[in-house]
């Protein structure tokens, strides 16, 4: 598949409105965990291994939630612009660079399927570009615009073959199919190959449990689903109706079993 069949193939339908919705809700969560940490978090690894010297570097980062990869940066030297659809995790991540006193790393809240990067000074401006575990970057537009936006490396890491217990069950339950992104991988590397790149992939299983209330959990479940569809009452009734009954004490907790991957590449040839 050559990059114009992928354009046309490769693509997103996700509202933006609920996109930044479903990150409002949740940025609570991420407000107050640890900065991931360069010599446990493999992510970071990699990138480091990939780019030793960060200091004074230019990093974008897209969809950064409430900035905890930015900001471990900029504790290593690196100058952080963190974007993300969210104005909660925006704000949080603003806060919490106040607080760790990085005036290296910035913020701003924006939508990164309808950005200008040419306006906003983005197209090569960057020394390393990614994009960790988002989906700011799910089709060849935001994926295009990411790779243009560095001179130097690029990097992306998705959740693959995801199984969500709870949320799968309830949206089988309302007769819908599990949410799958795992195109992903095809697509990025088809675009990669076919613009001469040689990117590394690295696979990495992992487990979650999350702990939401019903109230969250009945909320986080409708609007991925509505992400891809327009639910009819009777599908979202049955969502809710599948998280009350798996609830204890009024808290649902969610298992998910995914793999990690990560593409890193060079836009410079090196």
């Amino acid at each position: 598949m050559n990059l114009e069949q992928l354009r046309k193939s490769w693509v997103s339908q996700a509202d933006p409105e609920i996109q930044a919705r479903i990150w409002d809700r949740s940025a609570e969560h991420y407000r107050t965990r640890p900065l991931p940490d360069p010599g446990e978090d493999a992510f970071l690894r990699r990138l480091r291994h990939a780019q030793p010297d960060l200091a004074g570097k230019r990093i974008l980062d897209v969809g950064c939630g409430a900035g905890g990869y930015s900001l471990a940066l900029a504790r290593l030297g690196a100058r952080t612009m963190g974007v993300d659809i969210s104005p909660k995790m925006i704000e949080y991540a603003c806060e919490r660079a106040r607080e760790e006193q990085l005036d290296s790393s910035a913020f701003r809240c924006l939508n990164w399927a309808d950005a200008d990067i040419d306006a906003l000074g983005f197209r090569a401006a960057f020394d390393v570009a990614f994009a960790h575990m988002t989906p700011a970057v799910a089709d060849f537009d935001t994926f295009d615009r990411l790779n243009a936006c560095s001179r130097g490396l690029c990097a992306v890491e998705k959740p693959t073959r995801r199984r969500d217990q709870v949320m799968d069950a309830a949206l089988a339950r309302a007769g819908l199919e599990r949410e799958r992104r795992d195109e992903d991988m095809e697509a990025i590397f088809s675009y990669l190959w076919n613009r001469g790149y040689r990117p590394e992939f690295f696979y990495s299983p992992d487990l979650w449990r999350t702990e939401r209330t019903v109230e969250e959990m009945e909320a986080w479940c409708v609007d991925r689903a509505s992400l891809r569809r327009t639910l009819t009452e009777g599908q979202e009734d049955s969502i809710r109706a599948y998280i009350r009954d798996s609830a204890v004490d009024g808290k649902v907790m969610e298992t998910t079993h995914t793999t990690r991957v990560t593409v890193i590449w060079r836009v410079d040839g090196k």
